[in-house]
C-alpha cells in the first residue's frame, strides 16, 4: 500500500526529510561560522589583554626600580645629614671653647 501510494503520487517520500536535514545542516554551518567569528574576537581580545598586561608589568618593574633607587638615595642623604650635623655640633663646641678662651684672656 505504501509503495503504491508513493508510486501514484510520484513524489519522493523522503523529500521532506531531506529538506529538514538540509535546513539543519545550513543552520549548523551558520552556527559554526558564528562561533568561529566569536572565537577569533575572543582570541584577539586575549592577545590585546596579554600585551597590555605585559606593558603594565614592565611599567611596574620600572617604577619599582625607581622607588628602590630613590629609597637608596634617601638613606644615603640621611646618613650624610647625620654626618654633617655631627660636624656642625663639633664646630659649635669648638667655637664655644674658642669664645671661652677669648673671654678668659
Amino acid at each position: 500500500a505504501v509503495a503504491r501510494m508513493g508510486a501514484s503520487s510520484q513524489e519522493d517520500p523522503f523529500a521532506k526529510i531531506k529538506s529538514l536535514i538540509e535546513d539543519m545542516i545550513a543552520k549548523l554551518k551558520k552556527q559554526a561560522d558564528e562561533e568561529t567569528t566569536e572565537k577569533a574576537y575572543c582570541d584577539e581580545q586575549m592577545a590585546k589583554t596579554a600585551a597590555k598586561k605585559s606593558d603594565l608589568e614592565e611599567d611596574v618593574s620600572k617604577m619599582s626600580a625607581k622607588i628602590d633607587q630613590a629609597s637608596a638615595k634617601s638613606a644615603e642623604l640621611k646618613e650624610e645629614i647625620q654626618e654633617l650635623e655631627a660636624q656642625l655640633a663639633a664646630l659649635a663646641k669648638e667655637q664655644a671653647e674658642l669664645d671661652k678662651i677669648r673671654q678668659d684672656e
